[in-house]
């Protein structure tokens, strides 16, 4: 895998070099999941199922106006996640 060079803005948006957009087919308005470890961050194009975006919408809605927080869904996530390891261990 040849190495290319970007930066990262005050913002935190990174720039994708020119010649990944173009040999992975990148478009504006790419999705990607991203996943993190000790050692580095690592992007993956995805395509989103269209069909679930109006979902996706009104469950954002419903978060919102319920006043759950993006700390309030981490820590539902963490307790579910502990729940289920602790089910599995027993």
């Amino acid at each position: 895998m040849k190495q290319e060079m970007t930066i990262m803005s005050s913002k935190g948006q990174v720039v994708v070099p020119a010649k990944i957009r173009k040999k992975l087919h990148l478009q504006e308005g790419t999705h990607f999941a991203v996943y993190a470890d000790e050692e580095g961050i690592l992007l993956v194009p995805v395509e989103l199922d269209l069909e679930m975006t109006p979902a996706l919408k009104e469950w954002r809605e419903a978060v919102k106006k319920a006043g759950i927080t993006p700390k309030d869904l981490e820590r539902i996530i963490a307790e579910v996640r502990a729940e289920a390891k602790a089910k599995k261990e027993s």
